[in-house]
């Protein structure tokens, strides 16, 4: 029982580390259900503004999902579809974080950008998508 728990929160830890490293400009693959964390930190040639931060996750198509997203400076302004070139959920100015659901016209890996304003300040944030 000792040894499962150990391996358990080894497991648990890398999960994390992975989840809250920012990525530098480069695009890493996450999984739904798994919350992110990190700070924009680089300009991604397909963003045009601010700097962004880029991710691949396999959502399904025609199924609703939930859509989390935390800016606690305020300077992020959405998550970003590349594929239908529009905000997954975009953020309010008077609130730190927002839920919101959406379903996706198209299914299997989605190039997601967090976005922030158009500034070059590095800026917190924290997001998940999961189905119910």
């Amino acid at each position: 029982m000792k040894h499962s728990m150990r391996l358990l929160l080894f497991v648990l830890a890398g999960v994390t580390t992975v989840a809250a490293t920012a990525c530098g400009g480069q695009t890493r693959e996450i999984f739904l259900d798994t919350l992110v964390v990190g700070v924009t930190t680089a300009s991604n040639p397909e963003d045009v503004g601010g700097v962004s931060e880029t991710y691949l996750i396999k959502i399904t198509e025609g199924v609703e999902h939930y859509v989390y997203l935390g800016t606690p400076d305020g300077n992020i302004a959405g998550l970003w579809n590349a594929n239908a070139n529009d905000f997954i959920i975009q953020t309010n100015p008077q609130t730190e974080s927002r839920t919101a659901t959406h379903t996706f016209s198209e299914g299997g890996f989605l190039k997601v950008f967090v976005r922030s304003e158009d500034s070059d300040i590095p800026s917190p944030f924290r997001f998940k998508i999961w189905t119910p």
